[in-house]
């Protein structure tokens, strides 16, 4: 996700292989847009008209999952040169913003934390960066962001349901158990935050555990002995300027040419920085060991990455010891004598601590590897297996910014009937029809929450694959105009009123199953509404 604005701002965008010493371009920015209008026109020629042929129907969903992925990869330039022929073809929306939420919906975008999710976010759909004063840290802060976030998309007409807050799942973590934890510990936990999570059995009175993640620091050792390394120059140095100025040595840097030594003998050394502090992440449930992941300055590798850290490091020191230890012998002379003994002795420190590093590292060759994450899957409410799940009900959704009401137009209707399947899927029947509506919550519930979900008496809105749960909190009147057939003088206005709602739940929808009655059953239920079912009704959201 964190590669979003970089991809969309940059001009000359190239795609390939980076193997250290030489990158070899693959494909281009301009070469991804050749590859979409091409692809195009093979697609189109799928189906040609008056032909029987389903094989693009067939592909459609895979190769419009083909073309978003392309789509991602454009910078601005190349977008809008094909942003008419987009429109055209696929009836997208090509605007930048547009695109970037069918990126989100479509594509399993990920970053490290949910912070830098955020701050990736907010600049690929707004365009300009979150205020640097902003805290994005906190779980709070975080909530209130991607809340403000759905209200400002509602207002280019994108209907999000759910909140931060609904997004507490089950899992089922790398030794093959099922458990449920909150939305807020599941980030924590995924990126292996040391702490302790309570975790939950995912069945009725499961039991409670404590799931512990522990960091362990694997170059401490190696970043001491460096530490030291650098206060042995910054006292090596001023002795070398010193001696540097004596006659001994003038003398040694004239003869130095002739003698065919070192010329760099006597020349001052860098301060040596590692490549970041390397640690190692355990996620431990009972007795089992779920996964263990290696990080760099709290950024994930893998752990042969890590090894060849450790060596570079190594290797890199020892080179440097070296080095000190040719200034030394160079300075090994009565007036200097006292500054190398002290010298000598911190070096042997640092052989020491090189020792350990060295013993850690070789360790970590012989280390099995298991799974680098403790949890395994995710699993989200699924819906019942039925023949035509592309279940999708028309409807129109607007936001006026003088009130800051919501406006949906769909199908409204009371609940009549709610019959739970399961903890994740439920049979809602609405009042005046005799379809089946199967229902998901956005999250799984257990027997005694289920009436927080939806009940008979309910009203609801359907809104293309959305069951809106709504709740009347207030009325509304406005004045239009003066009653049809009465005096203008002394004539009442005539007022229209209505309710104003909240949305109290959403759920998915994901089967709709019509049931078909006898011609009795049909001529009972005529004059029960149903007709009135299959309009829309406009309905206003605070």
């Amino acid at each position: 996700m964190s590669t979003r604005s970089k991809i969309i701002n940059s001009r000359d965008t190239r795609y390939g292989i980076d193997d250290g010493s030489l990158f070899r371009t693959l494909t281009t920015s301009k070469g991804i847009r050749k590859i979409i209008t091409l692809s195009a026109s093979y697609y189109n020629s799928l189906d040609p008209a008056g032909s029987e042929d389903t094989t693009q129907k067939m592909m459609r969903p895979r190769f419009l999952q083909m073309v978003v992925l392309l789509l991602s990869l454009l910078n601005n330039g190349d977008l809008e040169g094909i942003s008419d022929f987009l429109e055209a073809t696929y009836g997208l929306r090509a605007a930048r913003r547009d695109l970037e939420l069918l990126f989100l919906k479509v594509i399993p975008l990920i970053s490290i934390n949910s912070r830098v999710f955020l701050e990736s976010m907010v600049p690929a759909f707004e365009g300009h960066p979150l205020l640097d004063e902003l805290d994005t840290k906190s779980h709070a802060c975080q909530s209130h962001f991607w809340n403000t976030f759905v209200c400002q998309i509602l207002q280019a007409d994108y209907l999000l349901p759910g909140t931060i807050d609904d997004l507490g799942a089950n899992v089922i973590v790398t030794n093959g158990s099922k458990y449920s934890i909150s939305s807020s510990d599941l980030e924590k936990i995924t990126c292996l935050q040391e702490g302790v999570y309570t975790v939950r059995e995912s069945r009725t009175n499961g039991k409670v555990y404590d799931l512990n993640i522990q960091e362990v620091a694997l170059n401490k050792e190696h970043r001491d002995a460096i530490k030291k390394t650098n206060e042995i120059i910054a006292v090596l140095n001023p002795g070398i300027a010193k001696f540097r100025n004596s006659n001994q040595g003038r003398t040694l840097t004239r003869l130095t040419p002739f003698r065919g030594r070192n010329t760099t003998a006597l020349g001052f050394l860098d301060a040596y920085t590692s490549s970041g502090r390397l640690t190692k992440h355990m996620a431990y449930l009972n007795a089992d060991t779920l996964a263990t992941a290696y990080k760099i300055e709290g950024r994930k590798l893998h752990m042969i990455d890590c090894i060849r850290n450790m060596s570079q490091d190594l290797t890199r020191l020892q080179a440097l010891m070296r080095l000190i230890e040719n200034r030394t012998s160079v300075m090994d002379l009565k007036r200097f004598s006292n500054e190398r003994r002290h010298l000598r002795l911190a070096l042997d420190e640092i052989r020491d601590l090189m020792a350990l590093a060295d013993g850690i590292r070789e360790n970590l060759r012989d280390t099995v590897e298991i799974a680098d994450e403790p949890v395994a899957k995710v699993l989200y409410p699924q819906g019942p297996d039925l023949r035509d799940p592309d279940v999708w009900i028309e409807y129109d959704i607007w936001y006026t910014v003088s009130d800051k009401m919501c406006h949906v137009e769909a199908k409204r209707a009371v609940v009549s009937g709610v019959n739970w399947l399961s903890n994740e899927v439920v049979d809602v029947r609405l009042r005046g029809d005799e379809t089946h509506f199967y229902a998901t919550p956005l999250k799984t519930v257990n027997e005694v929450s289920r009436e927080e979900e939806v009940e008979i008496g309910d009203v609801v809105l359907l809104a293309g694959q959305v069951l809106i749960v709504a709740e009347k909190v207030d009325d509304w009147e406005i004045d239009i105009g003066v009653a049809v057939g009465s005096d203008e003088d002394g004539a009442d206005e005539e007022h229209e009123r209505g309710a104003i709602y909240s949305m109290t739940n959403n759920l998915k929808i994901t089967g709709v199953e019509e049931v078909r009655l006898r011609r009795r059953g049909r001529n009972r239920s005529s004059g029960q509404g149903r007709g009135n079912l299959g309009q829309r009704t406009e309905t206003i959201f605070r």
